[in-house]
């Protein structure tokens, strides 16, 4: 949610320097989320530790939409890092257009596994609210 937030609130704060830093530590936050999921999932396996189950379970919409969140994850994690973007090229804007994605699958993975699917609710709205700031002009 930090690394989606971190543009529509530069273009609310424009030319403050603690908006600056965040947009250099975008990527860093992004690696961070990753970082976090990682555990997660192994958690998740280490709970199951029945291949067949995590299989069966890996075809319910709530575990699918985790899994497939998590494939997009590692190929961002894996071409985060200055010579894997290189050869993109402007295609790299493209390429990190995929982490709406991410969020979507991981917002719809929260809501459908939680006991409590209302926390989700509530931050999928507020990232929902932040974004119609990415449109703000630049000042």
């Amino acid at each position: 949610m930090i690394t989606l937030i971190v543009t529509p609130v530069r273009r609310l704060f424009p030319r403050r320097l603690w908006t600056a830093w965040l947009i250099r530590q975008q990527r860093y936050l992004a690696l961070a989320a990753f970082v976090y999921a990682v555990p997660h999932m192994i958690a998740y396996l280490v709970k199951l530790s029945d291949a067949s189950r995590i299989v069966s379970e890996a075809a319910e919409l709530g575990m699918l939409t985790g899994w497939l969140a998590m494939l997009i994850f590692v190929a961002f994690a894996v071409t985060s890092n200055d010579a894997s973007m290189r050869p993109l090229g402007k295609g790299c804007k493209t390429h990190h257009r995929f982490i709406y994605a991410v969020a979507i699958l991981t917002f719809l993975h929260w809501i459908l596994t939680a006991f409590e699917p209302m926390e989700g609710y509530i931050h999928a709205i507020i990232l929902l609210g932040f974004q119609p700031l990415r449109f703000l002009p630049e000042r």
